[in-house]
């Protein structure tokens, strides 16, 4: 892949948020960024870039919590959006 390509999707991948998303909606955007981006990222950048930018009342609910693991942040958030 070249390397401008690879920027370009750091670059969306670092402005993705969860913003009005359905949160299932979210997860599947961070999946495809990164199963595209993440070979050199540690798994506490990871969680980090999809903890950051979830709506507070999520945030808040994995600090409570204690989460500190994606795959644990994913089942909460999807867990508290079900009706």
């Amino acid at each position: 892949m070249p390397v401008s390509y690879k920027q370009c999707l750091f670059d969306q991948w670092q402005c993705l948020t969860q913003g009005n998303r359905l949160v299932l909606e979210y997860i599947k955007k961070f999946d495809q960024f990164l199963m595209r981006c993440s070979e050199n990222e540690s798994d506490v950048v990871v969680f980090s870039r999809f903890h950051s930018e979830l709506k507070e009342d999520f945030k808040r609910e994995l600090l409570v919590r204690d989460v500190s693991t994606l795959e644990q942040a994913i089942q909460l958030v999807q867990d508290l959006d079900q009706p």
